[in-house]
């Protein structure tokens, strides 16, 4: 019978106050304290934003692009991609995807991809410039040259 009140006062312990618990709560809001988001205020009507991220790039992302931004990158990323890589068979691919873009008045999204990460090694070297690191495995990144850097959109 002891067995039995000991193994159910222990599934009744409340874990939330538990010391292991509560360090790590402790632990997780020091670790996230400055992430950059903020929290947000209620509209006009009374409802609730929620979190916003702040953004300080100078540079749109690819979701902040419209059609046309998209389609140019598109044109300009093929032309840049053949002068870099003139023997990659990828040259083929890239410009059977950019076909029809005009006519169909849309932008394949797989260039998002592309665009997404020239963005983030843009802003990662931003940021190590700022925080005076220098890292070594972005040398090695496809888009490293700096004529890919200029193909962002600014806002």
């Amino acid at each position: 019978m002891k067995l039995i009140k000991y193994f159910a006062s222990y599934l009744t312990y409340p874990v939330l106050s538990s010391p292991r618990y509560q360090r790590y709560l402790a632990s997780y809001s020091s670790q996230n304290r400055n992430t950059g988001v903020k929290k947000g205020d209620n509209d006009l009507n009374g409802n609730y934003k929620g979190f916003v991220k702040e953004n300080p790039s100078i540079y749109k992302e690819w979701y902040e692009l419209t059609t046309k931004e998209k389609q140019k990158f598109i044109k300009d990323f093929v032309k840049n991609y053949k002068t870099h890589y003139p023997g990659s068979r990828t040259n083929v691919s890239l410009k059977g995807l950019a076909m029809g873009m005009d006519e169909y008045e849309d932008s394949p999204s797989v260039f998002g991809i592309f665009y997404n990460d020239i963005w983030k090694l843009q802003e990662s070297t931003a940021a190590n410039e700022k925080n005076k690191k220098y890292e070594t495995h972005f040398i090695d990144n496809r888009f490293a040259h700096q004529s890919f850097k200029k193909l962002l959109i600014p806002k």
